[in-house]
């Protein structure tokens, strides 16, 4: 784990197997390319996980 916000204990920065990335709950969100992990503020995280709610990925379907 890089980093936990007192704000919230379910939110966290976490190093995963293609990078660092946000534990927000449930959900996982990608951190930008040009965005440093450990110095993410709390807003900015908020901000990053409400984008990622907004544009869920692509379900994968079987070709027919």
């Amino acid at each position: 784990m890089i980093k936990t916000f007192e704000e919230d204990e379910n939110v966290s920065v976490q190093e995963g197997r293609w990078g660092p990335y946000i534990k927000f709950g449930k959900q996982n969100v990608k951190i930008p390319k040009d965005t440093e992990a450990k110095d993410l503020t709390w807003d900015e995280v908020k901000a990053l996980a409400e984008e990622a709610a907004k544009n869920p990925p692509k379900k994968r379907g079987k070709k027919k």
